[in-house]
């Protein structure tokens, strides 16, 4: 019965010894686990893990012309604007001019109304166009003559992005057919 007895004893001390060594283990285990798969994330450099890093989000737009418009009131250019940026942004205002592609200005560009873009979304840009005295008159002309003309538009773009308004420089070339406006049949 002694027998039967320590072999009770030393399986309990057996247990307890077990207990004792994961509650020691563990806890360096599970400081220890977070730490190496944090290494290997960030290619087993310390100092790459405990660094401070910032990737700011991409934005971008990219701006594709539309048959402008013409009116009593002037002419309105149409853009298919699309969001390639990774933030909802609102284009609040446009302060601009168009050129031709000789440098000679024809007027000034502003915004018609404001435009929401959310991420990867499109939707028309329209800009009214303020013709200068005689531009109306040179663009026709040129018209006439060449059937097209290449047009660029500088100016800046004010947006909004989580409340904050920021400038954005925008230049953009483009080609208008005399079709587009109406002043020859194709």
């Amino acid at each position: 019965m002694l027998f039967v007895f320590g072999s009770r004893v030393r399986g309990k001390l057996a247990g307890d010894g077990l207990v004792k060594f994961l509650a020691l283990v563990l806890p360096f285990i599970a400081f220890l686990a977070p730490l190496m798969y944090g290494l290997s994330e960030h290619d087993w450099s310390l100092s790459s893990l405990v660094a401070f890093h910032y990737t700011p989000p991409r934005i971008g737009v990219e701006m594709e012309p539309k048959t402008p418009e013409v009116s009593d009131s002037g002419i309105v250019l149409r853009f298919q604007v699309n969001n390639t940026s990774e933030l909802e942004f609102r284009i609040i205002s446009f302060k601009g001019s168009v050129h031709t592609s000789e440098g000679v200005e024809l007027g000034d560009l502003t915004l018609v109304e404001e435009v929401v873009l959310p991420p990867g979304g499109s939707e028309e840009l329209a800009l009214n166009l303020k013709l200068k005295d005689r531009a109306l008159r040179n663009l026709v002309l040129k018209l006439m003559q060449a059937r097209n003309l290449d047009l660029l538009i500088e100016g800046k773009m004010r947006v909004e992005v989580f409340g904050l308004v920021a400038e954005v420089p925008v230049s953009e070339s483009f080609e208008v057919r005399a079709e587009d406006l109406g002043l020859v049949r194709s």
